[in-house]
């Protein structure tokens, strides 16, 4: 296991951070893992294939839909099926992260089109001989049972700006929450918690978020009754998150966090908070230009709950994530 970080870790296909895996023998570096976010998240490697004993270079494999519906892994010239060879190191993948989730694992960056690996639309060839794109991997599968309140994504997907900050706020949410209960879980710091990530949730999904608030405002209670909670608390947290924040709910969060800027802050810089949210909304700016001016003067005025918003950082900010969303 590697030395213990207070950063975030997420698990990356081996190949994407430069490792010479593939089945050619190359690698497929990724810049933005391995320039940007190499220096605010530790990676744990990985490459279920290599895993497998299938060696590097080798022969490439697809996915099989059988004539009796099951799906193979078929290794291509000479013809093999790699099905169980594969299985068993995906299984013992995933057994090694499961004691890793308790070192701040909180998310996944897998190879994409990778038949072992890739999260999405993967090509799955019929016994009939059709060619479909509705597959995922072996290791996707046994990670999506396993740990289904972290988030996967692909190297391609993040390259989309909003796909990128869902991953990115989700990986740094589940690290705090990670924080939260290491530090002693109690109805107070639960409380504290939902309240930190109030307008961040907002974003995602407003009604949710207020049922999630009635969760963790009941009354005091036994120990066993708050981590009841808290477990019925972690997935939906995640799964409000996993939903796109839009713009019109960003302008929303905005217009609720300006209306806690003091009394004596001056109609012309009100004014001007309000030209650069309506911009936004028009898509005119970027999300980043009224939420740097919002942080500035909630910071000079504004309340203690407000200034403690993550809504302002969910990430962090040299990532500049929201610099290209409008």
């Amino acid at each position: 296991m590697e030395t213990h970080s207070d950063r975030p870790k997420i698990a990356v296909s081996a190949c994407l951070l430069g490792r010479e895996v593939r089945f050619d023998g190359g690698h497929t570096r990724d810049r933005f893992l391995t320039d940007a976010l190499a220096l605010h998240l530790d990676f744990l490697p990985m490459c279920p294939e290599m895993e497998a004993g299938f060696g590097s270079p080798r022969p490439s494999i697809r996915q099989v839909r059988a004539t009796d519906g099951s799906l193979r892994v078929v290794s291509q010239r000479p013809e093999a099926d790699a099905t169980d060879a594969l299985a068993s190191a995906v299984e013992r993948r995933v057994e090694g992260l499961a004691s890793e989730a308790a070192v701040n694992l909180c998310g996944f960056v897998l190879k994409k089109d990778s038949p072992s690996c890739g999260p999405f639309r993967i090509r799955v060839h019929g016994a009939d001989g059709r060619l479909e794109r509705d597959g995922a991997g072996l290791l996707v599968h046994a990670l999506r049972a396993r740990f289904p309140h972290l988030p996967i994504e692909d190297e391609g997907r993040l390259n989309d700006a909003g796909l990128r900050e869902s991953f990115l706020i989700r990986v740094f949410a589940w690290h705090r929450w990670q924080r939260m209960l290491a530090s002693g879980l109690d109805r107070r710091t639960l409380r504290e918690f939902h309240a930190a990530h109030k307008m961040l949730l907002h974003a995602h999904a407003p009604a949710r978020t207020r049922a999630l608030g009635r969760l963790v405002a009941r009354p005091d209670a036994r120990p066993a009754e708050v981590d009841a909670d808290a477990r019925a608390y972690a997935p939906a947290f995640m799964e409000i998150l996993s939903r796109p924040a839009t713009r019109g709910r960003h302008v929303d969060t905005l217009q609720h966090l300006a209306g806690h800027l003091g009394d004596e802050m001056p109609a012309t810089e009100r004014g001007e908070l309000h030209t650069l949210i309506e911009e936004y909304r028009q898509g005119w700016v970027t999300l980043e230009t009224p939420v740097a001016l919002l942080r500035h003067h909630l910071r000079r005025l504004g309340t203690v709950w407000a200034n403690a918003q993550l809504y302002l950082d969910p990430h962090p900010r040299a990532l500049a994530l929201r610099s290209v969303i409008r």
